[in-house]
């Protein structure tokens, strides 16, 4: 098998520069030298980028030996331009040209040999419009010679082999490079090839000296079971231990030569050979049972021996079971075990049983174990015996033993009583024991019976180990009605107590030594104690039995209970109402589970004005007295079921909750409110407004503001507040109280819890156009008025008050002579 040598490929594409961007034509190949093996093949690839003109570019190789002149080799647009030397390559596909792109082509030599070594030029004929860039690019071959071998080890052919599963094979090949010149490196690679023909690497030790393990071969050579050696100089050996059925298959060596190239480590050879073709056989192992006799006495010994032979030499371990199969009903025998895998090789098996008291058919089953390196066991074969027939003859008396039941359990938690009866010869002394059988699942083994406890032949109670706590606390009774009937009671049956019972009645005879010995045991039929773990449901159902049709009347609703899978359910009830407050509140308290001292049918349990009461059972009313507005909203039921366990102690198994019920009251004439109106500023106590009580009498606080505020009923269920003249003052929230009153049947009224509305802002904005434009005028107007009857009153009075009288003048001659007593 052989893998091709990797080459890398390049691909490019041509792109037009953006504006402004120069062209300038670049032809690349691979950075050199590339070193490949005489007679291999070698790919070069070639691109260009950055050129204008067509999209798809033409490409000419050229050659140029170690010494001499340069050959044409091929061109991609000139059927002529190869030299003679390749005409004849040229044409037989031996040298040739591929393009993998409009920019980009290979070039392809087969067959390699030291002639082609030197350098190869990649060139591209010009379609600038300018001379820019480079135009060609070369790169160096190199040619080595073929030293590569790998070989099978002398003496060892590729035929097929036989490996029995759990053993181990080894296979060898050996491989070398003799070529030291050029630091090559040699890997080697072991692949399995399956029947599907699809060839996996098992171990690979890489040209870096490290070991890397295949898909799927990882853990096992991390514990060491897959692994590869070295010997002398050239040989790699691969060891598989813990062979499995799957490594069978066919095996190759792979080995391959690198070398440190430009771009890293680079495989430029490989050889393969196949090695040999393995078959891992499942091991067969071959079991037989050998008895000395097949008829014994009743109470006697028997020894069974169980040889087991392998068909491989592998080491390997073997464990047995024995089985005792008795009307049709196989059951281990406990006692008939072997430890388990150890480092001793035995082939027979002892199986020794002190007495034999039933007939049956006994099997040995083997199983063959191989111990793997990461010290776990695996099951490589297992087979068992065929039936060996032991007759069991009786010599004592003829007993007949029946189970029965007087009481079974439907539930968890009830109780169950089964009845043994044995009849037998009169006055034989007669011992009973019980055994439990645990309910397994359909594909596991029958698991061996527990011993739930005995009445030995003096009457002393041997308790079971898994039982003997729940005897001595009394939840498991063992009883003797007479000398023929024998009871177990469970007094409370769990789960785990599910499963199959039978008895068995031991006959006990005394010796001469005044002991006693047992003469024959026979088991009982068994009896299946089992019920359907069905989930546990419960209903609750609300109805409305009495309807409040105004306040102060009486509100009743009865809630029924519907229980299934319950056993013998107990309830606690609560009634709860829900308003339109976040949480609901319990208006009634718990009706508690009616055991001893509980609640029987008629029974009450009052609150206040509410009472719940149990009418019978599952059937439960609530009453409320006298409701009021605020005992309006749902009503519901929630119920709690209750069982008693096995230790006496109460669970809870579900809870439910009924549907709702409403308790509703129309607005009547009977029914008043009180409405106060309140005004809240930023940082200041609430401010009362005004106020209207349930007889439309009005309260209204003194105000010192011009703004005044008016109440009006605008029906029996709305109130309105008027602000007139809104001032500064009237600024903020504003929000009322309402109180209820009810009149109840007696006629008085009685107020009800208040309820406060939400607060609603008052924002008062000035008007400086209206608030000016009157005391403008009316100032105005004064003052003209006034400036007129001041001009008015000044007229008059210079015409009427100022004006001078006219002074007549006495002439000199008429006057008289003042007397002197003037003087």
């Amino acid at each position: 098998m052989s893998w091709p040598v990797s080459n890398i490929i390049f691909c490019s594409y041509a792109i037009s520069p953006p504006a402004g961007h120069a062209w300038s034509r670049t032809v690349t190949v691979p950075g050199g030298p590339l070193t490949r093996v005489a007679g291999t093949d070698v790919s070069i690839p070639c691109h260009v980028r950055d050129y204008e003109g067509p999209v798809e570019q033409n490409f000419e190789w050229t050659f140029s030996p170690s010494a001499g002149s340069s050959l044409e080799i091929i061109s991609t647009f000139d059927p002529k331009f190869t030299d003679s030397m390749y005409t004849e390559r040229v044409s037989a596909g031996g040298v040739r040209l591929q393009r993998v792109g409009h920019n980009a082509v290979q070039l392809h030599i087969q067959s390699l040999s030291p002639s082609d070594e030197g350098e190869y030029t990649c060139s591209t004929p010009s379609t600038d419009a300018t001379i820019s860039g480079n135009y060609k690019d070369q790169v160096g071959v190199k040619v080595i010679p073929d030293t590569l071998t790998v070989r099978r080890t002398k003496g060892r052919s590729a035929g097929a082999r036989v490996v029995p599963e759990g053993g181990s094979f080894h296979l060898q090949c050996q491989a070398e490079s003799g070529d030291a010149s050029e630091h090559t490196h040699l890997s080697l690679t072991w692949l399995w090839q399956g029947s599907q023909g699809l060839a996996t690497p098992v171990l690979t030790l890489s040209h870096l000296g490290r070991f890397q393990p295949g898909p799927g071969y990882e853990e096992r050579y991390d514990s060491g079971a897959v692994r590869l050696d070295t010997v002398g100089a050239d040989g790699y050996r691969l060891v598989v231990e813990d062979a499995q059925t799957s490594d069978t298959g066919d095996y190759s060596c792979t080995a391959a030569t690198w070398v440190q190239g430009p771009q890293g480590w680079e495989q430029i050879q490989q050889k393969n050979i196949s090695v040999s073709s393995i078959e891992v056989r499942p091991r067969d192992v071959n079991v037989t049972v050998s008895v000395n006799v097949t008829s014994v006495t009743v109470g006697d010994p028997l020894a069974l021996s169980c040889h087991v032979q392998q068909d491989s030499t592998a080491p390997g371990f073997t464990r047995v079971r024995w089985f005792v199969s008795r009307d049709k009903e196989s059951q281990e025998l406990p006692w008939g075990q072997d430890p388990d895998p150890t480092q001793t090789d035995g082939t027979n098996h002892l199986l020794e049983l002190p007495h034999v008291w039933d007939s049956g058919e006994y099997t040995c089953q083997a199983m063959v174990w191989v111990a793997h390196r990461n010290a776990t066991w695996y099951l490589v074969a297992q087979k068992a015996s065929k039936p060996i027939k032991v007759s069991v003859n009786s010599v004592g008396p003829e007993l007949g033993v029946s189970l029965n039941a007087s009481f079974v359990p439907q539930f968890s938690e009830e109780r169950t009583e089964l009845v043994c009866e044995v009849s037998g010869p009169d006055g034989a002394h007669v011992s009973v024991s019980w055994y439990h059988t645990s309910v397994q699942e359909s594909d596991s083994p029958m698991p061996p019976p527990d011993l739930v406890g005995a009445l030995d032949h003096d009457w002393t109670l041997r308790e079971g180990e898994r039982y003997w706590q729940r005897i001595e606390r009394g939840e498991i009774v063992f009883s003797r009605r007479n000398p023929q009937i024998f009871v177990l009671r469970f007094l409370w049956t769990s789960d785990k107590d599910r499963g199959r019972y039978h008895c068995e009645a031991t006959v006990w005879e005394r010796q001469q030594n005044k002991s006693w010995a047992e003469i024959r045991t026979v088991p009982s039929n068994p009896f299946s104690v089992t019920w359907d773990a069905a989930e546990p449901s419960l209903a609750v159902s609300a109805t409305v039995t009495r309807v409040a049709a105004a306040t102060g009347g009486t509100f009743e609703m009865e809630c029924a209970v519907t229980a299934r899978n319950i056993p013998s359910p107990r309830y606690s009830v609560q009634v709860k109402l829900i308003q339109s407050a976040p949480s609901p509140s319990t208006v009634a308290p718990s009706l508690l589970r009616g055991h001893a001292d509980g609640v029987t049918p008629g029974g009450l349990r009052a609150f206040g004005k509410a009472v719940l009461e149990k009418v019978q059972e599952r059937l439960y009313r609530f009453r409320l007295y006298q409701s009021q507005a605020q005992d309006s909203g749902s009503y519901q039921c929630s119920v709690t079921a209750w069982t008693q366990g096995g230790s006496g102690a109460w669970r809870e198994v579900k809870n439910q909750t009924s549907n709702q019920v409403n308790l509703q009251f129309q607005g009547t004439d009977n029914t008043a409110f009180d409405v106060s109106w309140f005004s809240q500023r930023p940082g200041k106590e609430p401010a009362f407004l005004a106020a209207v009580d349930r007889s439309a009498q009005v309260r209204q606080s003194r105000r010192n503001s011009s703004s005044d505020v008016a109440i009006e009923r605008l029906s029996a269920m709305e109130f309105r507040l008027r602000i007139y003249g809104c001032e500064e003052e009237d600024i903020g929230g504003h929000y009322c109280t309402v109180t209820p009153w009810v009149q109840t049947v007696q006629g008085d009224w009685s107020s009800q819890e208040s309820v406060t509305s939400n607060v609603v802002s008052l924002a008062v904005r000035m008007d400086l156009l209206n608030a000016f434009k009157y005391p403008l005028l009316i100032g105005v107007g004064l003052a003209l008025l006034i400036g007129l009857l001041s001009g008015l009153i000044g007229y008059c009075s210079s015409r009427h008050c100022c004006r001078a009288q006219p002074v007549q003048q006495t002439r000199k001659e008429h006057r008289r002579l003042m007397s002197m007593e003037l003087d």
